[in-house]
């Protein structure tokens, strides 16, 4: 086992990632799907952070994402990967993918009284859960899903950059 944290986060993250790509495929409710996309997205922003950082330690706080996708103009790598001509080009297509991003890192368990991907929470005088939810801004099937897609690719193309390393 590698003794770099980037290094370890990239391994979780490609885990975290496989399940979510198994779990697609079966009849699950969508909550444990967006679980594993969202512990594997978290993962894989803070391996691109910590390689960033000398490899040192990432804080334990879910906000990496957003703030991945904000510095990624620093990863050389991942233009190149992508056949992005350009920054701009770059930053078109990250800003396109930014509100799934986002939707996808305010899914955890911040409070309990939102919604999440874990536990139950209180709206309206109604106890809700996370298997009974439906994450409308989140779909994984459908024609809904074309910018859900467009983001797992950039996930997918994200790993086997990092795997590279």
């Amino acid at each position: 086992m590698s003794d770099q944290w980037d290094k370890a986060y990239l391994r979780q993250a490609s885990s975290d990632y496989e399940v979510f790509r198994q779990l697609l495929s079966m009849p699950v409710p969508p909550c444990h799907q967006l679980h594993y996309l969202q512990m594997a997205t978290e993962k894989l922003a803070k391996a691109f952070l910590s390689a960033n950082a000398r490899g040192r330690r990432q804080p334990n706080k879910h906000e990496s994402l957003v703030h991945f996708l904000n510095s990624v103009d620093a990863h050389d790598a991942v233009r190149r990967a992508f056949g992005y001509e350009s920054k701009s080009q770059q930053m078109a297509f990250l800003r396109s993918i930014m509100p799934i991003a986002r939707a996808i890192e305010a899914v955890y368990p911040k409070a309990l009284d939102a919604p999440n991907l874990e536990y139950p929470w209180e709206s309206s005088g109604r106890v809700l859960c996370p298997r009974d939810y439906d994450f409308t801004d989140l779909h994984l099937t459908g024609r809904e899903s074309i910018p859900v897609l467009r983001f797992t690719r950039f996930i997918e193309q994200c790993l086997k950059t990092a795997e590279a390393w």
